[in-house]
């Protein structure tokens, strides 16, 4: 996810978990920060089988964000969340554009 200003934006690529198998799941990520409150929507695009929206609330702390999540589509799914944002990963991955430079 990126964050311009009050906005954020992004696209998720990620593996679900399935009894059968694991599945590929897509979404594209828009909602915004205010302050220290996050709130932001993930739809699932239908990849894997996969097209649902999930709504995520939580609060902003150093370079962590906490809070609930919810399918609006789905009543009672729910529960917690704790995204930690990667410097290292990011890091990385500036060095590695950098070098192909």
């Amino acid at each position: 996810m990126f964050q311009t200003g009050g906005r954020l934006s992004g696209a998720i690529h990620e593996t679900m978990r399935r009894r059968r198998g694991d599945v590929p799941a897509n979404a594209d990520v828009e909602g915004s920060v205010s302050g220290t409150v996050v709130s932001f929507a993930k739809h699932y695009d239908g990849t894997g089988g996969q097209q649902h929206t999930v709504m995520y609330e939580g609060r902003l702390s150093g370079d962590e964000i906490e809070g609930i999540w919810s399918i609006p589509s789905a009543p009672g799914n729910e529960g917690r969340f704790l995204m930690i944002r990667g410097r290292k990963a990011e890091t990385r991955l500036k060095k590695e554009i950098l070098e192909k430079i």
